[in-house]
């Protein structure tokens, strides 16, 4: 999982730099993730990442970064709750959110805000499409599950799969793959 954490602070880093590099100054940025409940451990590995970025950021380049963690705790209308309160004291300039169906929910709000969002482990195939404000650092569930279709079709050459899924849009959109 540390791989996961490296991946985030290449990712931020990138697409920090990328955005600082017309402007100079103080930036706020909004974070919606777990950071206790049953997916806290991932939560905690993005606020590494995400604090490691901060510094790597701010030591080469003349910018202030405030990271403004929110504890979601996996939940969707806690995560709402959350981005009402951040925008509440003032607009950040981008916000990073955990979960499908967390992605999802703040869809209509950051289109409405015209703030980027950028899906930490966002895999719904529902989440992105090419004229909102959402974006993604991970595959799509549906690309996940071909990869995993293509092993057992291919490799172990099963005729039949059985399905097991979670109920929700993560869980949806890669059982949509086997199909």
């Amino acid at each position: 999982m540390r791989y996961l954490s490296l991946l985030l602070l290449l990712v931020f880093d990138v697409s920090i730099s990328f955005a600082l590099q017309v402007k100079e100054g103080a930036y706020s940025i909004g974070v919606l993730i777990p950071l206790s409940g049953g997916s806290s451990e991932q939560g905690k590995w993005i606020q590494r990442g995400l604090s490691l970025a901060k510094q790597e950021v701010e030591s080469n380049n003349d910018v202030s970064l405030e990271l403004i963690f929110e504890d979601t705790q996996g939940d969707t209308a806690q995560a709402v709750t959350a981005y009402k309160r951040i925008m509440s004291t003032g607009k950040p300039s981008v916000f990073f959110a955990w979960g499908s169906g967390i992605g999802l929910a703040l869809t209509p709000l950051v289109n409405k805000d015209r703030i980027p969002l950028i899906g930490v482990a966002t895999g719904t195939p529902l989440y992105t499409s090419s004229d909102d404000y959402t974006f993604r650092n991970f595959p799509s569930a549906v690309d996940e599950a071909l990869q995993s279709v293509k092993v057992v079709t291919e490799q172990l050459k099963a005729k039949r799969i059985a399905i097991f899924q979670i109920q929700n849009a993560y869980g949806e959109g890669a059982a949509s793959a086997f199909e």
